[in-house]
């Protein structure tokens, strides 16, 4: 049961306490590969890792915070060093995990697998944790990963909804629309099928995921345990961020990911064609039919905009403006 952990980090000083907190409430710690992109400023005075550099559980990609390309690049150094495990786990690095983790995600997994879903994925926006708190692990329900609106260039924002009279009472994980970017437990040939296009910068992440990796024959749950709290940062203006440090780099590589995003929706141009494109299983219309969006005409079904669970049973279209 070995599961390959992936990290990126921008200058975060709770990178140490998630890699801890990985280990020591791992119940199977030895199956683990965690591999960490560490973006890092010579002058922070955290985030010291040569505690694990020489455990061979552990591919360490150092990279000077200057030389930072986002996401894109981040996770596509790290997820060349995957090697076969059987499971993948993309999580942040300013996270929370809980007892026994490991197993109770891979059985999540079991389960949904035995219920007919051969390649099914855990992802959801993670109840948040705080720092300063005694008990910092609340007992909320997960997040649902829901629509809330179209941007202006035609993608979409997605919110953390809570849907407590749908997670509340869940005896099984629940069918979502998107992937939350700090929680996505799957098979390890998630890695390979849908793997990070390095040209990804912030924009499209999760869409671009989402997307992808239902095409490619995955299908989307939350899981009805929370196993992983999250720490949301909008509440910490000071706390380092690639777009800070480095403003015209940000611009050109938004563009780009802005870019691919439009090609894979087939907006504004050729579709795109390649490695990190759509899968064969399935079409873009039918992850349209599935969330109940129309990318191109901005429209989505009243059972999206209610944010129930997919897929739409009743196809009633509202046009959005």
């Amino acid at each position: 049961m070995s599961i390959f952990v992936q990290i990126p980090s921008y200058r975060d000083r709770f990178l140490v306490g998630t890699i801890e907190e990985l280990i020591v409430n791992a119940q199977k710690p030895q199956d683990l590969t965690i591999a960490i992109c560490n973006q890092y400023h010579e002058d922070d005075d955290f985030g010291n890792l040569d505690a694990y550099r020489g455990d061979n559980r552990f591919h360490i990609i150092d990279v000077p915070c200057s030389e930072s390309g986002g996401i894109g690049p981040a996770m596509y150094s790290i997820q060349q060093t995957y090697g076969g495990e059987d499971y993948s786990f993309r999580i942040d690095s300013h996270s929370l995990l809980a007892k026994h983790w490991d197993t109770k995600f891979v059985k999540m997994i079991k389960k949904l697998q035995a219920m007919g879903y051969p390649k099914p994925v855990l992802t959801a926006y993670a109840p948040d944790f705080d720092p300063t708190s005694s008990n910092p692990k609340s007992d909320k329900h997960p997040g649902y990963c829901s629509f809330q609106r179209f941007d202006p260039s035609s993608t979409v924002i997605t919110q953390n909804s809570c849907l407590a009279e749908v997670m509340d009472y869940a005896t099984d994980p629940v069918k979502i629309r998107f992937t939350s970017g700090h929680l996505i437990f799957s098979l390890g040939s998630f890695v390979e099928e849908v793997a990070y296009h390095p040209d990804i910068y912030f924009y499209g992440e999760e869409l671009s995921l989402a997307l992808r990796a239902f095409t490619c024959g995955y299908d989307l749950f939350a899981p009805n345990e929370v196993y992983l709290w999250h720490k949301y940062r909008a509440d910490d203006p000071d706390a380092p961020r690639p777009w800070r440090d480095d403003e015209e780099t940000y611009s050109l590589r938004e563009f780009q990911s802005k870019t691919y995003l439009y090609s894979l929706l087939g907006l504004r141009g050729k579709k795109y064609r390649g490695k990190y494109g759509l899968g064969k299983a399935r079409t873009l219309a039918d992850y349209e039919r599935y969330v109940g969006l129309d990318f191109k005409k901005q429209m989505a079904s009243q059972h999206c905009l209610d944010n129930r669970p997919p897929p739409d049973p009743w196809n009633c279209w509202s046009e959005l403006t």
